[in-house]
């Protein structure tokens, strides 16, 4: 018969919560950075607009970009326009769709 775990007690929660809090912080602060530096902080899918087959990349540095399906790898120069502080509707600038990030967990 298996052995029953314990629940952790609260002081437990609480002193694993402050571990990870300042930890948490530091995530947001770099995906911040890495935002304004044009890079792709895996803070979301990439985008791939439904409609005109423009989607999004990263380079080996994780620099963002996007490119057309029948030609992938080569930046068009064009970005994705987000239509809401959370992320999860963007516009393609190419054909005006409005679409949800696809697996966007708000």
């Amino acid at each position: 018969m298996p052995k029953r775990r314990k629940k952790p007690s609260a002081k437990r929660c609480d002193d694993l919560l402050k571990a990870v809090k300042p930890l948490a912080a530091e995530i947001v602060k770099l995906q911040t950075q890495m935002k304004a530096a044009g890079m792709f902080a895996n803070h979301r899918n990439l985008l791939e607009c439904p409609k005109c087959d423009l989607q999004e990349d990263m380079t080996d540095d994780g620099l963002l970009f996007t490119s057309l399906r029948e030609l992938p790898g080569e930046d068009t120069g064009e970005r994705f326009i987000r239509l809401d502080d959370r992320e999860s509707w963007w516009r393609g600038l190419k054909c005006g769709a409005e679409f949800p990030c696809e697996g966007f967990a708000e």
